[in-house]
């Protein structure tokens, strides 16, 4: 068998996988599966829908999108992924790898959120419109299909998304997404519609570490012997702040940040709270 027979041939097998969702479920089944995963959805929805602002960490799957399982790619998808929700709005990141098949490597080259769905009798999509998704990050891997000789002007010269995000409705268990697969291309079945699941019974909110600061309202001061001055010092969050000079045969400073100054000299004092350390010097004539 000739090399390009067995690439149409593995290209073919892998067709049949991605259409098997259509050619293995009756109208019937088709419907059933559908009408569950809305009915999950909005199960889901009451539960999640007022997330408060903020990060959170949630597992995905690519879906089938006629059959309730997941998908081929979904090898591919990155499970861990990171949804965003801003004033009520939600974003999901999610991060693609490429993926082996009858030892071939095939990488997704667009993603698109599809919107004003027209669904037909059996809760499948027929007319819709796209919305490219963001590309956050990119894979440097350059195959025949995306290289500058390809013959798809699709994905001739650019490189595969690594990292994407798509807008998303917190709360919303199903997303339906487009997609294009160079590998499959190649045999006229590039095009998918599929769905994003979210899992949101993972969800988990990143609690973004807040690093302590430290403002000196002045670094610097100029005292005559004899005289005193204080150090105002703002920390966040509130702590306890520590003095301390560096010689105070030249200068002394109090728990309170209070300076006196004893003879002709310079020296630095240290101010620190919280692990965060600032330097005052004090220059004594």
């Amino acid at each position: 068998m000739g090399v390009k027979m067995k690439k149409r041939l593995i290209l073919f097998g892998m067709a049949a996988l991605v259409a098997s969702g259509i050619i293995l479920h009756s109208p019937a089944a088709l419907a059933q599966s559908s009408t569950a995963g809305l009915q999950a959805a909005s199960a889901v929805s009451k539960e999640v829908s007022s997330l408060e602002d903020g990060t959170y960490q949630v597992q995905v799957n690519l879906w089938n999108a006629t059959a309730d399982k997941a998908s081929m790619g979904n090898a591919a998808l990155n499970p861990a992924a990171v949804l965003t929700v801003k004033n009520g709005k939600g974003t999901l990141k999610l991060e693609f790898k490429g993926m082996t098949f009858a030892g071939m490597t095939g990488y997704l080259s667009q993603l698109d959120l599809m919107t004003n769905i027209e669904y037909n009798e059996f809760s499948y999509p027929e007319k819709y419109d796209t919305i490219p998704a963001t590309v956050i990050s990119t894979h440097d891997y350059v195959d025949e299909y995306n290289s500058e000789n390809s013959t798809d002007d699709r994905v001739r010269g650019k490189k595969y998304p690594k990292e994407l995000s798509i807008p998303v409705e917190p709360g919303q268990e199903y997303t339906w997404v487009h997609v294009y697969v160079p590998v499959m291309g190649s045999f006229g079945a590039g095009d998918q519609e599929a769905r994003i699941k979210v899992d949101y019974s993972t969800i988990k909110k990143v609690v973004e570490e807040v690093k302590p600061t430290l403002t000196l309202k002045k670094a610097s001061f100029s005292i005559a012997v004899g005289k005193t001055a204080t150090i105002k010092a703002t920390a966040a969050p509130t702590g306890t702040i520590t003095y301390k000079s560096a010689n105070t045969k030249i200068a002394t400073v109090s728990k309170k940040g209070v300076i006196k100054a004893v003879k002709k000299g310079t020296v630095k004092i240290a101010v620190t709270c919280n692990g965060v350390k600032k330097i005052v010097t004090v220059k004594v004539k």
